[in-house]
């Protein structure tokens, strides 16, 4: 089941309020605290999304780029220490260990008075304590354009690669205990061009998602991951209306298509959704956007119920006062699952947090996450649960220490099925040139 990684969704990119220093992570239940950026350069362009104008003020206003040529190189790099007590995400019998994580990374942007172009790479190595066999590397690279040839058209495109794990007790890993954890390569693009005409604007655009799975194996016995390695393509077109400076109304029209090594996983769907989009700009205490709508998803394999169904999603950033910021966000869409054979699979995600400067130095946060996944067919509903709290403290502007408390608790309503519980502390220094 490609729930946490594998399917590419055409949406807005909402790169959070930042409370001075504070430098609010997402919630991604069912994994651990992931390492701070280190070298974040301009990330809400770097990685445009296809199908979203942007920067579009009370009349979308593409013109307002950088004047002169300018270049600049970030580096940096991310050391931590991971307490986790159940690393294989176990119901009993539960084992902990201490993970050792350094990540270094570098990032280069060029802008210009009609581009900006991003590029980022970075490698990250954990090293398991006691358990040497979890041991792995995972690294990525992204590449960002945004081109305005008139001062009412923007071209947004972007590439992306990944070699990474699947997390123990994530996706269909949860339903199996491999000798090592699942490894993957991923490779995306998107290309999407915006147009304004006055207060009306337009967006239509494409992406694709290429994936493969390493087939992990049990007791040394091979199990194939081919039902989930292929491609996830989404082709979307938004209209919207500026009513008020900073807002702008939306409908949108969206078709994908999977395709996957095993032919019964494979489905094409479309949704229709209407929303709300709100930007950044001089005295906007909220940015983001949220929209609901109607999908429909229909499978190819017999054990696989088709979906016709409301839809949601959207993610919002909130900037309370100078010293707290907040973020919710959600969404609900169709997914696959190995479980049983094959069945499809209705995921509805929500999560909030608040993060609040107490110094000019220190910033805290919390939050949580909820997780539904309900197997169509196979009388099985998964809820999942992630509270977190955070501490942040900038030694100096490039020098800063955190710590990340998170809780899982993964509850399967099904016979027989047995849960489990996690708790991860993450301390980590970052240092940023």
């Amino acid at each position: 089941m490609n729930t946490f990684r594998a399917l590419l969704i055409i949406s807005t990119v909402v790169p959070l309020f930042k409370a001075a220093a504070a430098d609010a992570q997402t919630i991604n239940l069912g994994e651990r605290p992931a390492l701070p950026a280190a070298a974040d350069i301009l990330p809400d362009q770097a990685t445009p999304d296809a199908a979203t104008p942007a920067r579009k003020g009370a009349a979308p206003n593409f013109a307002s780029f950088w004047a002169v040529q300018n270049y600049a190189i970030r580096a940096g790099v991310t050391a931590g220490l991971l307490f986790d007590d159940n690393i294989y995400a176990r119901s009993t019998n539960k084992v902990g260990d201490r993970i050792v994580t350094v990540r270094p990374e570098i990032g280069i942007v060029a802008k210009g008075e009609r581009h900006t172009t991003a590029a980022q790479f970075a490698v990250e190595n954990q090293n398991y304590q006691t358990y040497g066999g979890e041991d792995q590397t995972n690294w990525s690279g992204s590449f960002g354009t945004t081109i305005r040839p008139h001062d009412d058209i923007q071209i947004q495109a972007r590439l992306g690669l990944a070699r990474g794990h699947e997390q123990r007790g994530a996706a269909d890993s949860s339903f199996a205990t491999f000798d090592r954890p699942v490894a993957y390569d991923q490779y995306n693009a998107a290309l999407a061009v915006n147009k304004r005409f006055d207060r009306w604007w337009t967006s239509i655009g494409g992406a694709g998602n290429w994936i493969h799975y390493y087939d992990p194996t049990i007791g040394g016995v091979p199990v194939d991951q081919s039902y989930r390695s292929g491609v996830v393509s989404v082709a979307t077109g938004r209209v919207g209306y500026v009513v008020a400076p900073l807002t702008s109304v939306f409908g949108e029209v969206s078709y994908n298509w999977r395709r996957f090594g095993v032919h019964d996983f494979d489905s094409q769907g479309f949704r229709v959704a209407g929303g709300v989009l709100l930007e950044p700009g001089p005295g906007a205490r909220v940015k983001g956007e949220a929209f609901a709508g109607y999908m429909q998803q229909d499978y190819v394999g017999a054990t696989f119920e088709s979906f016709k169904t409301f839809t949601y999603g959207g993610a919002l950033a909130f900037r309370i006062d100078r010293f707290a910021t907040a973020t919710v966000d959600g969404r609900r869409e169709a997914k696959e699952s190995i479980l049983n054979g094959g069945v499809s699979v209705i995921e509805s995600v929500a999560s909030a947090r608040i993060d609040y400067q107490l110094a000019p130095q220190i910033v805290v946060g919390a939050g949580v996450g909820y997780l539904n996944q309900y197997f169509a067919l196979a009388g099985r509903t998964d809820h999942t649960i992630g509270p977190l709290a955070s501490f942040k403290y900038s030694i100096t502007p490039s020098i800063s220490f955190g710590v990340d408390y998170r809780y899982i608790g993964f509850e399967p309503v099904a016979a027989g099925v047995p849960g489990y519980s996690r708790n991860a502390i993450l301390l980590a220094f970052t240092g940023r040139i």
